[in-house]
C-alpha cells in the first residue's frame, strides 16, 4: 500500500513537473509569435534595464548565512549554474530555500501519512533531483537557440560595422534587433559600456556568461582585432561562416544519434514504468519483494546500474563538436 502510494505521489510530482514545462514553452512560443510593435518595444526596454551582470554574487545578497554555505560546496555551485544557465530571474538561493521547505514538508508529511520515514527520504530526494534535471535541461536547450542565434546576430554586428558604426553600437544594434534569450546578454554588454566599464571586461563577462565555445572565440578575437587592428568585418564573416558549417554538423549528427538517444530514455524509463505498474496492479507481489532487506538491497543495486548504464549511454552519444 505504501510503495503503491509513494509511485503515484512521483507521478503525480514528475507530471507536474513535465505539465509547467509544457505550459511555459507554449507561452513562449505563442507570445514570441502573436508579439507586436509595441509589446517588442516594451521586452526591448525591459531588456536594456536588465542588470545581468550583477545577476550572480549580488542577487545571493540577502540570501541566509546557511543558503550562501550551501552554494559554496561544489554541489551547491553545480546547481546554481544550472539554474543560471536555464535564464531564470529567481536567484539559485531562493530556489533552494523553496526545494528546502517543500522536501521537509513532503518528508514530513509522508512519513506521518504512511508511518515510516522510507517515501519521505524518497521523495524529499525527488524534490532536489527533479527540479536540478529540468534545469539542466532547459539550461540546454536555451544555450542550443543561442547557438542557433548567433550567425545572425554576427551578421547584424559586421553589417552595423560596415555601415560605419562602432563596435559598442554595432553590438547595441544586434541586441536591438535579436529576440529572447541572446538579445539580452548582448544588452548586458552594452549595460556594461554605458556604465563605464572596458570593452575588454565587458568582453570577458560575455564569455562568463553565455558558455558557447563560438562566442568564446568570436569575443576573443574582437578582443584582438581592437587591440591590434585590422579589418574586423572581414574577421566577424568567416566567424559567421564558421559558426554556420557548425551548426549544419551538429543537426546531422543529431539526426544521426536520435535512435540512440531515444533507446537511452526506453531502456531507463521502461523498468520504472513496469515497477509502477505491477505496485497498481498486484500491490501484494511488489510489497513481498520490498518487505525484506534483501529485497530493497536488490532494488537499489538495480536503480543504480539503471541510472549507471544510463548516464553511459547519454555519454556516448553526447559527442561535442
Amino acid at each position: 500500500m505504501g510503495l503503491g502510494w509513494i509511485l503515484i505521489v512521483g507521478a503525480v510530482l514528475a507530471g507536474g513537473a513535465g505539465a509547467y514545462l509544457f505550459a511555459s514553452a507554449l507561452v513562449e512560443r505563442v507570445s514570441g509569435a502573436a508579439a507586436s510593435s509595441r509589446v517588442r518595444g516594451r521586452l526591448e526596454r525591459e531588456a536594456r534595464d536588465l542588470s545581468v551582470t550583477s545577476y550572480g554574487a549580488a542577487a545571493e545578497a540577502d540570501s541566509p548565512e546557511w543558503v550562501k554555505g550551501v552554494l559554496r560546496t561544489r554541489l551547491g555551485e553545480t546547481f546554481a549554474q544550472a539554474v543560471r544557465a536555464s535564464g531564470s530571474h529567481v536567484s539559485p538561493g531562493r530556489v533552494i530555500v523553496r526545494l528546502v521547505w517543500t522536501a521537509l514538508g513532503l518528508l514530513l508529511g509522508a512519513t506521518i501519512t504512511m508511518g515510516h520515514p522510507l517515501p519521505g527520504v524518497v521523495l524529499a530526494v525527488g524534490t532536489f533531483v527533479l527540479p536540478y534535471n529540468w534545469y539542466v535541461g532547459k539550461g540546454e536547450n536555451r544555450i542550443e537557440r543561442m547557438r542557433e542565434q548567433l550567425p545572425d546576430a554576427l551578421t547584424l554586428v559586421s553589417t552595423s560595422l560596415g555601415s560605419g558604426l562602432s563596435l559598442p553600437q554595432a553590438l547595441e544594434y544586434a541586441a536591438r534587433e535579436t529576440p529572447a534569450p541572446l538579445g539580452p546578454e548582448f544588452w548586458g554588454v552594452v549595460n556594461d559600456v554605458s556604465a563605464g566599464i572596458g570593452l575588454s571586461e565587458a568582453l570577458d563577462r560575455f564569455r562568463e556568461r553565455v558558455p558557447l565555445r563560438e562566442l568564446k572565440t568570436v569575443s576573443t578575437a574582437l578582443e584582438v582585432q581592437r587591440r591590434a587592428g585590422g579589418n574586423t568585418r572581414e574577421m566577424l564573416d568567416q566567424a559567421t561562416q564558421s559558426v554556420r558549417q557548425r551548426l549544419e554538423m551538429k543537426m546531422d549528427l543529431a539526426s544521426k544519434t536520435a535512435q540512440g538517444r531515444l533507446s537511452s530514455r526506453v531502456v531507463g524509463f521502461m523498468p520504472l514504468g513496469i515497477l509502477a505498474f505491477m505496485a497498481l496492479v498486484s500491490r501484494d507481489y511488489v510489497a513481498a519483494f520490498f518487505g525484506t532487506p534483501v529485497g530493497l538491497a536488490m532494488f537499489f543495486g538495480a536503480l543504480l546500474m539503471q541510472v549507471t548504464g544510463f548516464m553511459v549511454i547519454k555519454r556516448i552519444i553526447n559527442v561535442k563538436i
